[in-house]
């Protein structure tokens, strides 16, 4: 029965501590969301074609922006990166969508965006106002992608890639080193 009590309080201790720290990191993930500036690029509409150009354009522009942030440290550096890129990004675009045959308008800039959660490699970004590179082609009433462009340009997305993007991922040492105690 003594051994039973004991190993019940060292499982109440690692759980509280489970819990402080989950809590902890859980704080520290939402205080860090306006670390985040993102990439969000919608087509002109859900057609196949409309959708496949859209593609295209984020494929040539996260090209674009790997290089352009490369040696980038913040979220500060990396929008000063973009804003002075604008013009190449619209040009960019303008040639994917010449290249196939659209004569859609492209209009970028960069502002404040509401996003629902969203999942990306297993990892969650959770629901929130991004500071984001937004790029509308035609209308802009398509299906949209989107990719993180800070911290760290993290997306490398090809046309064949078919993906809805980034996130935050929560990790406790504690958690961990429970889970090894019982493997």
């Amino acid at each position: 029965m003594k051994k039973f009590k004991c190993t019940l309080y060292v499982f109440i201790f690692l759980f509280t501590l489970l819990n402080i720290n989950l809590i902890q990191a859980i704080i520290d993930a939402e205080n860090n969301l306006d670390n985040y500036f993102r990439l969000h690029i919608v087509a002109n509409s859900d057609s196949i074609n409309d959708q496949m150009i859209k593609l295209k354009v984020a494929n040539e522009i996260n090209n674009y922006i790997s290089v352009i942030t490369k040696n980038t440290t913040n979220k500060s550096d990396c929008i000063k990166a973009v804003t002075n890129n604008i013009p190449n990004l619209l040009n960019i675009s303008k040639n994917v969508l010449k290249k196939n045959n659209s004569s859609d308008q492209v209009v970028a800039y960069i502002g404040n965006i509401k996003y629902v959660e969203k999942e990306f490699n297993k990892e969650t970004m959770p629901p929130c106002t991004y500071t984001s590179l937004k790029i509308n082609i035609g209308e802009a009433k398509g299906s949209n992608w989107w990719s993180l462009i800070s911290p760290t340009f993290s997306d490398t997305t090809n046309v064949n890639d078919i993906l809805e993007s980034d996130e935050i991922k929560i990790k406790s040492k504690i958690l961990e080193w429970i889970e090894t105690l019982f493997k």
